[in-house]
């Protein structure tokens, strides 16, 4: 629902953000095909290639991504335009949500006078909105596509014996734990190094054996016993492998304080079943498939419509 309040506010508001970027009355900026493209589509496209976490609203100027949206509109079209002619069931399922996604905006408007009115402030028609969207699904429902192919288990398997490298837990180690929590936010410097003290205290007697010492020790942010691997959070691993069987390590100053470790019992690496990993391994194999298609189906794509740019600039 949020990215149709988006699109909804898109046809709502744009007319204000029109002002900044030099709308002009024909609202063309490239045509491809027999088919154009708005300037209201390379604006829907700003937010496809804004860099994570650079989206603020309105305080964004989003002129300065006009180029990179330009460019991937174009590139959209292309696509759509080259499946429509030789992938027609993905062109349809890029359609069919395009359509959906207009009917709900549709929705959100009072009447269908007050949508009509919202297009042409924005200078463009239904056909235009439709055309818009499609390119803004199509490569999801080209790369959903190439998702919904099988793969056979021989294939899946033999990237498994072929990279398991990547499925190689490493070294592992059985650890109880003993935590002295102390919050450096909370606390003053020499009451932190007062807790230091005490975790020394409780380490050592845990060493002698004395397990009323346990007794200090918080299991609030760890388990009494834990069996962790080398990606383990909040654990110091580089210093636990130093550790032999039996042996105590720390007190390790950590966000929750000082963790004292005592190694039972060390494995040796462990490679990840294939049945636990072969939906990832499918995962890793479409997306190769599916960029290695996108490459191919571009450069055919560049290769048969041509580009005709009206005005790609934007003026602020």
């Amino acid at each position: 629902m949020l990215y149709i309040s988006r699109l909804v506010r898109i046809l709502t508001i744009f007319i204000s953000l029109a002002i900044s970027v030099n709308v002009f009355a024909n609202n063309i900026v490239a045509e491809i095909g027999n088919t154009s493209i708005t300037q209201f589509e390379v604006n829907s496209f700003v937010n496809t290639v804004l860099p994570i976490g650079k989206f603020h609203g309105a305080s964004l100027n989003k002129a300065d991504y006009w180029k990179d949206a330009f460019k991937a509109a174009v590139e959209s079209r292309k696509l759509s335009l080259y499946l429509h002619k030789t992938e027609p069931e993905v062109y349809k399922k890029a359609e069919e949500k395009a359509s959906n996604v207009i009917k709900d905006i549709r929705k959100r408007f009072k009447s269908d006078n007050e949508f009509q009115e919202a297009l042409a402030q924005n200078y463009i028609t239904e056909k235009d909105l439709l055309l818009t969207h499609i390119d803004l699904n199509i490569k999801n429902a080209f790369k959903e596509a190439i998702e919904s192919t099988d793969i056979p288990d021989s294939q899946l398997l033999d990237y498994y014996n072929n990279n398991k490298d990547m499925f190689n837990l490493g070294s592992s180690w059985k650890v109880d734990n003993c935590l002295i929590e102390a919050d450096a936010r909370n606390l003053k410097p020499e009451q932190m190094k007062e807790k230091e003290n005490f975790a020394n205290e409780v380490k050592q007697r845990l060493q002698q054996g004395d397990k009323s010492a346990l007794k200090e020790c918080s299991d609030k942010k760890y388990p009494k016993e834990e069996r962790i691997y080398r990606f383990s959070k909040n654990y110091p691993i580089q210093d636990i492998e130093k550790l032999e069987k039996g042996q105590y390590g720390g007190p390790y100053k950590n966000i929750f304080g000082f963790l004292i470790v005592h190694v039972k019992e060390e494995f040796p690496p462990e490679i990840i079943p294939f049945q636990e990993v072969k939906e990832e391994i499918k995962r890793i194999m479409h997306n190769g498939i599916f960029k290695k298609r996108y490459a191919e189906v571009m450069e055919k794509a560049n290769g048969t419509f041509d580009v005709k740019v009206i005005d790609n600039t934007v003026n602020n």
